[in-house]
């Protein structure tokens, strides 16, 4: 029961934020720019913009695939089980939702075993964060407008360095430490970047693809803007859909971010000198070309997988075969 009532306060304060944010997003907007703006996007600019980002996503998959250290999942499934847990995440108002499919699809068809499987996620969220910190503190330096921010960008990636040295040293020693409990995780993921560091190769693999990933999600922001005809550089369109993407994940929101997302495009655009009407635009065509794939994804690949929403994941879970201990950790 109080794990419920927890989950329900979590769920119901990302509702209040999401709302809070969007009333001030659309607020004194002029909603016949608005629409105009809209619908005068450019559809082979949107569909480009579509396309370079699937491309990214793919890319996302194959250091996915570098860091299992079993191969006996092809790419093209991890492709399809990383971006159908991405879209069950942005259908429902819980943030491991993601986590519990992924984990789910891997263990019941692809001969991984759970512990496998949540330590190649979680290695992934850490590379993922070093990278994309790293990219958000850069492109806050090199932005006239945003200079002042860069401070928080560069505090954002130390303490992810920080978290990480931290995690080596506890990998030295993993040996002699008894992981139990809801700690248990950290186990299977100390291990796992002990090797990691010892092969430096996947480790620079990892870093270079995750870095790509972030550079080709820019492009596609900025392919999106040139789609509803806003003048930005590629750099600041970069700038502006990792700060909005950190935002939009860091605080708690409704189901697909909708309204936190929406609020954090128009504030940071708005430094950049993009009218609210404009920006709102953007980001509302923004927010459907990067949370809508992953959902058709999710809405074809789930129910062929047996798999609708998060029921067989449940059920795995009361057979034992992941622990939900494991899964809220990761």
């Amino acid at each position: 029961m109080r794990k419920i009532l927890i989950l329900a306060a979590k769920v119901t304060l990302g509702i209040l934020v999401s709302l809070i944010l969007g009333w001030l997003a659309i607020r004194g907007l002029d909603w016949t720019d608005v629409s105009k703006s809209i619908l005068s996007t450019s559809p082979t600019l949107l569909l480009v913009g579509v396309g370079v980002f699937i491309a990214a996503s793919y890319i996302r998959a194959i250091r996915w695939y570098i860091l299992l250290t079993t191969k006996s999942v092809s790419i093209n499934r991890l492709f399809l089980i990383q971006n159908a847990g991405i879209g069950i995440n942005n259908i429902f108002p819980i943030r491991i939702a993601s986590e519990i499919a992924q984990i789910a699809l891997l263990t019941v068809r692809g001969n991984v075993s759970k512990s496998t499987a949540v330590t190649s996620i979680g290695m992934e969220r850490l590379i993922d964060l070093m990278s994309s910190t790293f990219l958000l503190a850069l492109g806050l330096s090199y932005v006239s407008e945003t200079r002042a921010f860069a401070k928080y960008g560069w505090a954002s990636f130390g303490a992810t360095v920080t978290i990480i040295l931290i995690l080596f040293m506890v990998s030295m020693h993993s040996n002699k430490i008894n992981f139990t409990g809801k700690l248990s995780f950290l186990s299977s993921l100390t291990k796992s970047m002990s090797v990691l560091i010892q092969n430096k190769l996947v480790l620079l693999k990892s870093l270079t693809l995750s870095i790509i990933y972030w550079i080709m999600v820019g492009i596609t922001a900025w392919i999106v803007a040139q789609s509803v005809d806003i003048s930005i550089s590629p750099l600041s369109s970069t700038l502006v859909i990792m700060t909005t993407i950190f935002f939009a994940t860091l605080i708690p929101a409704a189901p697909s971010a909708i309204g936190s997302f929406e609020w954090a495009m128009v504030y940071i655009l708005g430094f950049l000198g993009v009218e609210k009407d404009v920006g709102f635009s953007y980001a509302v065509v923004t927010h459907t070309v990067f949370f809508l794939p992953p959902i058709i994804i999710a809405m074809i690949f789930l129910p062929r997988e047996g798999m609708f929403s998060i029921s067989k994941a449940k059920f795995l879970m009361k057979n034992g075969l992941i622990k939900k201990s494991e899964i809220s950790n990761t």
